[in-house]
């Protein structure tokens, strides 16, 4: 009996987030820091970091926020093309896996900045419910889809 490489099947939660949400707010994220790379650190930084440590858009920060920025085209590639393209499960569970790495990356950074915010869910902005939200979201699923869960 021959050992399938490829899915049969992928929960549609799984699509639906990935793919068609996860990706398209990637390349979202990718314009904001190109444009607006201000609103892009007031939106994803815990509430008033700026306030308490200002930060001025100096030439390394530019250049560290363009790197962020083409991180997150990166991830609409992936996960807006390649996994679209693809039902292998080397490719999904790579993809999936090292992104998982960078989910770990950045929920360690938010926590080093601030964790006493991290644990006040109740007085989260709105920015933060969904920057902080969608991450934690898309940290379980890719756990779940590491684990094997809704996929075959």
């Amino acid at each position: 009996m021959a050992i399938s490489t490829s899915i049969t099947h992928i929960s549609p939660i799984y699509k639906y987030y990935f793919l068609y949400f996860e990706a398209p707010m990637a390349l979202v994220g990718t314009a904001l820091i190109l444009v607006n790379p201000t609103r892009f650190l007031n939106g994803t930084l815990p509430y008033n970091t700026l306030v308490t440590h200002p930060l001025p858009l100096t030439p390394p920060v530019k250049m560290l926020l363009t790197n962020i920025a083409f991180l997150y085209a990166m991830i609409f590639v992936l996960e807006g093309i390649v996994l679209r393209a693809s039902r292998e499960k080397v490719v999904w569970k790579g993809i999936l896996g090292a992104m998982l790495v960078s989910d770990v990356g950045h929920l360690w950074s938010l926590w080093e900045v601030d964790a006493t915010r991290m644990g006040m869910l109740g007085a989260w902005t709105g920015d933060e419910w969904f920057n902080y939200g969608t991450l934690w979201a898309g940290t379980v699923l890719r756990v779940a889809f590491m684990y094997g869960l809704g996929w075959r």
